[in-house]
This record gives C-alpha cells, sequence and structure tokens, in this order.
C-alpha cells in the first residue's frame, strides 16, 4: 500500500508539475481547518449535556 501511495505521488508530480507543489503546501492548512470545524461539531453536539443537570436524579432526594 505504501509503494501504491509514493508511485502514485510520484506520477501526480510528474503529471502535474505546476499546480502540485502548491497542493502539498495547502494541504496541512486544510486538514488543520478540518479538524478545527469536526471538534467545533462535536462540541456544539454535546453542549447541552455539558450545560445540563450536574447531579443524577437518584440524589436530588437523597435527604429524604
Amino acid at each position: 500500500m505504501s509503494s501504491v501511495w509514493i508511485i502514485g505521488n510520484l506520477l501526480l508530480m510528474e503529471i502535474t508539475a505546476g499546480w502540485y507543489p502548491a497542493l502539498l503546501e495547502q494541504i496541512p492548512v486544510v486538514l488543520l481547518a478540518a479538524a478545527g470545524m469536526a471538534a467545533a461539531f462535536i462540541y456544539i453536539r454535546h453542549l447541552p449535556l455539558l450545560c445540563g443537570q450536574t447531579f443524577r436524579k437518584e440524589y436530588t432526594n437523597a435527604a429524604n
């Protein structure tokens, strides 16, 4: 699998030599933006749970 990846990259580099280096420079930026968007989505989805009731319902009537 690794050799297929390397051969694919070499072929792509030879075929599209004009814009391939620019693409490789932009990939880390795209990955960072995608990771940030995924983290924000997960955080927003779990925000009601994080802001919800802190005690379990069984413990609210423990004094009775």
